[in-house]
């Protein structure tokens, strides 16, 4: 510390061979890996441990099938049955694969976007249940144990041009924030639709998709926070 101020000095690089731009990272919460993190670049997602001495491990890459997709996000969670790490991939596609990253198998592949997703947001407490955010103007909630997509949050309330960023609560549960091109910041809230989340844990059928709900008005609405776009939206306890 130094006039009160933390002092930070440059301790380690990576560069990752594909030469396309990196445009996520994010590291693991859980207990058991919080010095495990990940990055998506082009097609590509690496996951890495930070080491004592200011280096980097290399522990697994993962390259999706089709060459022309490129990641714009990641996110972590875990399996409920098993608490391995999984990792959420998603971007150019509009679609989300989904890693187990200790049987080193895809889980999943989420679809149902109609263009790019840009943000992954996971609700808090709830490791199975995570948000989409689209080019296509929409958000998603998405169920990863009933593997159903549970609601679609779009329409007259919604955003007028892409979503760009979400954030969820950290305490409230239901409640998140989403951002867009259309300059719009708004606060959603899941409470009203509680029946259809707690139905979609128990959704078995295999010959009918789940009965998806729409959702159209936010809580709260503004396109007077910025004059442009807004790519980034973050809680600060309950202000925004």
């Amino acid at each position: 510390m130094e006039d009160g101020r933390p002092k930070y000095k440059f301790a380690g690089l990576i560069e990752e061979d594909h030469r396309a731009p990196i445009y996520c990272i994010c590291f693991n919460e859980h207990p058991s890996y919080q010095d495990v993190f990940a990055s998506v670049g082009h097609n590509r997602a690496t996951v890495y441990r930070c080491l004592p001495d200011h280096k980097f491990e290399e522990l697994q890459v993962y390259v999706d099938a089709d060459k022309e997709e490129r990641f714009f996000v990641c996110k972590w969670t875990l399996h409920v049955g098993s608490s391995n790490p999984l990792l959420l991939l998603a971007g150019l596609k509009g679609i989300v694969r989904v890693v187990d990253c200790i049987t080193l198998t895809l889980v999943h592949t989420f679809a149902g976007h109609g263009n790019s997703i840009n943000d992954i947001a996971l609700l808090p407490g709830q490791p199975s249940l995570f948000l989409t955010a689209s080019k296509d103007e929409a958000i998603r909630l998405w169920n990863l144990e009933t593997r159903c997509c549970v609601l679609i949050i779009s329409g007259e309330g919604g955003h007028s041009n892409e979503v760009l960023t979400l954030a969820c609560h950290p305490w409230h549960p239901h409640r998140f924030l989403s951002g867009g091109m259309d300059n719009m910041v708004k606060i959603w809230s899941l409470e009203e639709h509680a029946s259809v989340i707690e139905a979609s844990f128990t959704w078995q059928s295999k010959t009918k998709t789940f009965p998806t709900k729409m959702m159209h008005f936010p809580r709260f609405s503004s396109d007077q926070v910025h004059a442009n776009y807004v790519d980034c939206v973050r809680w600060l306890g309950d202000l925004c």
